[in-house]
Formats: C-alpha cells, structure tokens, sequence
C-alpha cells in the first residue's frame, strides 16, 4: 500500500480510501478498480455524501495505486 505522509486536512479522505480498498474486488492477476457501486455502497452504509471532489480524489488514489502496481510489475 501506499506509504506517504498525508496533510491533517486530508486525512480523512486517506481514511475513506483505505475503508474503500478493503471492499475492493479481488482478481486473478491483481488489483482492479474500486467500483462505483462499491464506493456508492460504502458512502450509503456509513451515512456519507461525499462530494463530486471527494469522489474525484477517491478515484485518482486508486488510479494511483494501480499505476504503481503495474509500474512495479512492468
């Protein structure tokens, strides 16, 4: 996972994130992309309505993350 230090005013959306990573689909070759119904799931469940911007910072995290597994497996 990714090991960096996050701003305090950040720090919740790292905290959402690596809620959301733990519900993620597991394939058989490697990680795949949190899916919308996933995350929509996750927000409903915790009584959340994160923002379009929230919800943009969740997807590049995860785009992120699966950039560096692939550059890592490459």
């Amino acid at each position: 996972m990714l090991h960096q230090r996050c701003p305090k005013a950040a720090q919740y959306l790292w905290d959402w994130f690596l809620e959301l990573c733990r519900g993620r689909p597991t394939g058989g070759v490697g990680l795949s992309p949190i899916p919308s119904v996933e995350i929509a799931s996750w927000a409903d469940l915790a009584r959340l309505q994160p923002t379009s911007w929230e919800l943009g910072v969740l997807r590049k995290l995860d785009s992120a993350l699966l950039n560096s597994g692939s550059e890592q497996n490459g």
